[in-house]
């Protein structure tokens, strides 16, 4: 993650990125978390080739996924493949592109956590031109609950982040921020869960 020490002196939450200092409020989604859940899920279906496109390295939503990601798997006990880790960017083409490289491995994976929707959606667009079939060849996990992974075809298996919640969070600390600059700054991150659909099955 980025971090550096930035003096203030306005009232400001960041949200999803962290910075070292006292000088900032933080409302986070629990990233680790939400790797760990997504990982969980493909493992209690019996999958253990488990490849992840993960999002840009500097931000830490996706480092944070990563952790929870290998929490998960040290768990259970299941080695991780390098060859199964590939760097993505948060865009359709990255996980389109990355998805090519993985399916045509030689020992291919038979699930992939996609760190974010987008790219979740471009490993589908990979498997329809590769003639794989969502979740009957290889499951598919996304990350975050977007609106269009609801239509996508086979609907996405995701990690929700609930934007109210964080958005409530915001506000009533920006108030709080606002009538007294000298509290102590918060760090509060907020869960994630498991919202399954139509892109993951049990492993034959």
């Amino acid at each position: 993650a980025i971090r550096a020490r930035i003096p203030i002196s306005m009232p400001t939450v960041l949200i999803d990125r962290d910075f070292e200092g006292d000088d900032f409020d933080f409302i986070l989604s629990d990233n680790i978390q939400g790797g760990y859940i997504a990982a969980k899920h493909l493992i209690g279906l019996g999958h253990k080739r488990i490849a992840c496109i993960i999002g840009a390295e500097h931000m830490k939503p996706s480092y944070d996924r990563m952790q929870g990601f290998k929490a998960a798997m040290d768990e259970a006990g299941l080695p991780i493949d390098p060859d199964l880790i590939l760097q993505g960017d948060f865009h359709l083409g990255s996980g389109y592109k990355g998805a090519l490289k993985l399916f045509r491995q030689q020992h291919p994976p038979t699930a992939v956590f996609a760190f974010n929707d987008m790219m979740a959606i471009g490993v589908q667009r990979a498997a329809v031109e590769l003639g794989l079939h969502v979740p009957d060849d290889i499951s598919l996990i996304g990350f975050d609950n977007i609106e269009l992974g609801i239509y996508t075809c086979p609907a996405l298996t995701t990690v929700s982040q609930s934007k109210t919640e964080i958005g409530q969070k915001i506000i009533q600390q920006m108030i709080e921020r606002m009538s007294n600059m000298t509290l102590p700054t918060v760090r509060e991150l907020v869960p994630t869960h498991l919202v399954i659909r139509e892109s993951t099955k049990s492993i034959n």
